[in-house]
């Protein structure tokens, strides 16, 4: 799957209330992240296909948001759970860590799939597709950036 190219080649808004001027502005940022959550979350699904007909008790959560107090967090694809079939009627998920279980034998299922993002962290701006990131995070996964607009963001009063 390709990865999205630059929709626009539009000046991006002015951000405010930046404290940091270790940050960069990513126009269209935003696709690229779906992008590859997408993809990261169709491998997850097939990896767990693979699995269908062990019973291997573990599963990864797939990419996911909640909202809290009005904020809203993603979570990318890389927790493990573990089936807990005593909790509650039909049994739940629980949180094992980010870390493949150490009870796992890797060499009796395929390995799970690689998450391309991991480590990735950005902000949003507002609800459109320009995001955030650090200086740091941004020359770690600037090949996933090739050809989009990235601007620094020094603190502004604007």
């Amino acid at each position: 799957m390709p990865r999205p190219e630059p929709q626009s080649k539009r000046e991006p808004k002015p951000v405010t209330g930046v404290e940091s001027a270790e940050l960069c502005l990513v126009v269209d940022g935003y696709d690229v992240v779906l992008h590859y959550e997408r993809e990261h979350n169709t491998a997850i699904k097939a990896w767990h296909e693979n699995l269908k007909n062990s019973d291997f008790p573990y599963k990864l959560k797939p990419t996911h948001t909640v909202t809290k107090g009005g904020k809203t967090y993603r979570y990318p694809g890389t927790y493990w759970l573990r089936f807990n079939p005593e909790s509650g009627v039909k049994g739940k998920w629980d949180y094992v860590g980010r870390d493949i279980p150490d009870d796992v034998d890797m060499s009796k299922i395929p390995a799970p799939p690689v998450n391309r993002l991991d480590g990735f962290q950005c902000e949003r701006v507002g609800r459109g597709k320009d995001i955030l990131v650090t200086k740091s995070v941004l020359r770690q996964f600037r090949r996933f950036f090739d050809g989009y607009h990235v601007f620094n963001v020094t603190r502004s009063e604007v």
